[in-house]
């Protein structure tokens, strides 16, 4: 602890004050159950929805399920199966893996004293919410227009002899495909989750709508330049790392790169709420959105903030933050630019 400290500013909480925040965290989840059950409950809805597009590509003809001419499909060559997990493994282990870790850590750090005072239950809120807006979003896409899948497991084979003797007739030359699987029985439909391997849930990219949602929400609540250039380098490798193993077409992920943040941004600004772009948590918004007292400690450091700590860590109180840059503490021998 003493090492964190002194590398990275960073300070344990004692046992007693995580289970005081845990507590808190604990009764803010409370005062929003109604709202993170409508994000869970989104993700669930996801699922069905998702077995029930590829039961509409089961439906299709072979003509129909034919993949679409696509310009990253001509620029980057098709990765085999063993190349595919490269973006499952971006976005698990570089994207997915380190967001939940960081989010983690919130309980059990203390908040720097000119540092954001951060609530799991909040960022939880806020993402859950932002991302129940983009799979409705989502869902309606791709039920509206049923793309035909380009992935290995879901586009049409054809025996390679026949098509030497026919080339132009290829639909002759269909042989079954058994990775194509859609689904047969209801119980298929309410209780089978596997986001990966699905047909037809093309139009946005999911993976792309979940890891700029991760990269948004860290960025909202850390702030850290650093951190969010790291992670949209990851992000335009995943892109790249999708289209060529032919998970989805270059329109799905393009258009999930300006719909997630649109959606983000416009909740940020109109949606009122502790997470709206001008409240934050602080002792005044906690009180004012959930009719509670901040803990002390965290009130604290909010209040270090509102006195005008600034990001290095001096202290100046109003007064003295308008004096100093003139050489003077008496601040009506300060002279007014005219």
């Amino acid at each position: 602890m003493v090492y964190l400290s002194k590398r990275y500013g960073l300070e344990l909480r004692t046992w007693p004050e995580i289970k005081q925040h845990l507590l808190f965290e604990f009764k803010l989840a409370l005062c929003d159950w109604k709202l993170l059950a409508y994000g869970v409950l989104w993700q669930y809805l996801h699922s069905i929805l998702h077995n029930l597009a590829y039961w509409i590509q089961g439906r299709l003809t072979m003509e129909q399920r034919t993949p679409l001419y696509d310009v990253g499909f001509n620029l980057l060559p098709e990765f085999t199966d063993s190349q595919a997990a490269a973006s499952e493994i971006l976005v698990f282990g570089c994207i997915f893996g380190p967001s939940i870790a960081l989010i983690a850590t919130v309980p059990f750090i203390k908040p720097r004293p000119n540092g954001n005072v951060r609530y799991v239950a909040i960022i939880v809120k806020r993402f859950l919410f932002h991302t129940s807006i983009c799979l409705m979003f989502r869902c309606c896409s791709f039920l509206a227009t049923a793309l035909p899948g380009a992935a290995p497991h879901c586009r049409p084979m054809y025996n390679q002899t026949c098509l030497d003797r026919n080339p132009i007739s290829d639909v002759e030359c269909v042989i079954p495909n058994p990775d194509f699987q859609p689904p047969t029985t209801t119980s298929y439909y309410f209780f089978h989750i596997d986001v990966l391997n699905g047909c037809g849930d093309l139009m946005f990219s999911s993976h792309t709508m979940y890891t700029m949602s991760f990269i948004l929400a860290l960025y909202k609540y850390w702030k850290s330049t650093a951190l969010l250039l790291f992670m949209l380098c990851i992000q335009i490798a995943i892109a790249f790392c999708i289209v060529a193993a032919r998970k989805h077409y270059t329109l799905d992920v393009f258009s999930a790169l300006y719909i997630v943040p649109m959606i983000w941004f416009l909740q940020d600004a109109y949606h009122t709420d502790i997470n709206h772009k001008d409240e934050g948590v602080s002792a005044d918004n906690i009180k004012k959105f959930y009719n509670m007292d901040m803990p002390v400690e965290d009130s604290n450091n909010v209040q270090v903030l509102e006195d005008g700590t600034d990001d290095r860590g001096s202290s100046f109180s109003p007064t003295q933050a308008i004096t100093a840059p003139y050489g003077s503490t008496d601040s009506t021998k300060v002279t007014p630019l005219s």
